[in-house]
């Protein structure tokens, strides 16, 4: 048998130190080796246009060149702050390019942050001019843009024109032009020297198109338009009520706000009758007009029909027909008074519903869930009101609708109704298919409007008004037996 002497061992002991200490430092220096990172701020880069503008200029702010070495663009957020006063305007978002209009001229600074997913931030600020007119640097180019038609259904094809636009340096061949169909600053275009340009919109709405202008010293000017697509519609289209029996007035859900004349709570029973899904409109209104020959004046047979010198009316008379004015084609038709409304109905074959086929259809008929306002208890979700409107009308069936699917019942415009009014009728009203007084001096509204709050829009609250009345409030709809 071999023998493995002392030197043997004490040489392979030496051996595996020298190899555990080599582990050892190995180990150490590659720890000291590993790479490190640092985050960095992200670079903000910040170009306005125009640096020089009017109050009638759209101002283009794009940070899109802003960049970050650990975080791509589609991963940085921005928050703008519109008069660089230390208050942000908007909240954090991944929205470089934004716009805006400035109604007061003077020197303004505008200022964003850009935050990384590190939440590491920095800042730029830049300075721009409201003033009165394009002078106030010569420099910059001239954008003008034009539409034609401003208006038109889904099938309309819109020519855009921007060759009016000019620069006091470069011919106009030399001006570079992109465009932005729809307002999202998203651009639709390269940079190319079309001054004109057509454009076809899928979907009812109202758009903002966009065309910015370069010149040979890349200073940049914009100029917007609004088209209105609108496929007009909703003429006519009717929700059958089912004949039923109901408690009129001021029932438990209405009682705590409830006004003398509610009271009090009835039965009525109604036949069937059909009514408007949706509040007549300043399209089907105009149409009606040039059906009866109405004069100019909005006056026909000696009666006034509309208010055409209303500044809220939505009707105009032009090129000698009346017709809606541009982008309110669904918009409810107001300034109209009782006699007007009544006449629409009856020109086309139906009459304007009785105030308790009104509240009947409001309260959701034989579906009613007893709701406070028509279609819910949350009036925000199912009205235009003084909280919500902006203090102005909005298309028709933009709110959720009710039981029977009717649109508007609460709010955006107030209802004629076909009931004189008086304070104490609940009090010996007929049950079956009530109509009314023989005789009065005003006339039934219902529904509250865009202007008015919240009791106003009830089931069951009752407004009246002398019947040859026009308001910026009044529109109506049709029912028919």
């Amino acid at each position: 048998m071999k023998s493995i002497s002392n030197s043997h061992i004490h040489k392979g002991i030496q051996f595996l130190w020298v190899f555990l200490i080599m582990i050892i430092v190995g180990s150490s220096y590659l720890v000291s080796c590993e790479k490190t990172t640092t985050n960095t701020p992200p670079v903000a880069e910040l170009v306005v246009s125009p640096a020089s503008g009017t109050i009638n200029s759209l101002y283009i702010f794009d940070a899109s060149a802003s960049y970050d070495k650990q975080s791509p663009l589609d991963m940085l957020e921005f928050r703008w702050d519109y008069e660089n006063d230390g208050r942000w305007d908007t909240d954090w978002e991944k929205k470089p390019v934004i716009s805006k209009t400035y109604s007061t001229k003077g020197f303004y600074s505008i200022g964003i942050e850009v935050r990384d997913i590190q939440e590491e931030v920095t800042w730029a600020t830049r300075n721009f001019t409201v003033g009165d007119s394009m002078d106030l640097n010569p420099e910059i180019p001239v954008a003008v843009l034009a539409l034609d038609p401003e208006s038109g259904p889904s099938s309309t094809v819109f020519n855009f024109d921007a060759s009016a636009s000019y620069d006091s340096k470069d011919p106009s061949d030399l001006l570079q032009l992109r465009w932005d169909f729809d307002g999202d600053l998203q651009w639709d275009t390269d940079w190319s020297n079309d001054k004109t340009i057509t454009h076809q919109y899928s979907q009812e709405g109202e758009y903002l198109a966009i065309v910015q202008i370069k010149d040979s010293d890349n200073y940049l000017n914009n100029a917007y338009v609004l088209a209105f697509v609108d496929d007009g519609g909703q003429s006519f289209e009717f929700i059958t009520v089912a004949a039923g029996t109901y408690e009129m007035g001021c029932t438990g859900e209405q009682a705590s706000v409830c006004e003398f004349d509610e009271k009090p709570v009835h039965t009525v029973s109604l036949n069937s009758f059909k009514i408007g899904r949706f509040e007549i409109n300043n399209e089907q209104y105009a149409a009606f007009l040039n059906d009866i020959s109405c004069s100019p004046d909005g006056i026909f047979d000696g009666k006034l029909y509309i208010n055409l010198e209303s500044s809220f009316c939505d009707i105009e008379y032009k090129n000698d027909i009346f017709v809606a004015k541009v982008g309110k084609n669904t918009y409810p038709v107001v300034e109209v008074s009782w006699d007007g409304a009544r006449a629409y109905c009856a020109h086309n074959g139906g009459r304007l519903p009785t105030e308790a086929e009104w509240e009947y259809a409001a309260r959701g008929g034989a579906q009613s869930n007893m709701y406070l306002y028509s279609g819910g208890n949350t009036l925000d979700d199912v009205g235009w009101y003084s909280d919500n409107s902006n203090v102005e009308l909005h298309k028709t069936g933009r709110k959720n609708p009710n039981e029977l699917g009717l649109y508007d019942m609460s709010g955006n415009a107030v209802e004629w109704c076909s009931d004189w009014y008086q304070f104490d009728y609940y009090q010996f009203s007929g049950q079956d298919n009530p109509i009314g007084p023989d005789e009065g001096e005003l006339k039934i509204l219902r529904g509250g409007s865009y202007l008015l709050g919240p009791n106003s829009h009830r089931n069951s609250d009752r407004a009246w008004i002398i019947p040859d009345t026009t308001d910026r409030t009044i529109g109506f709809r049709m029912v028919k037996n």
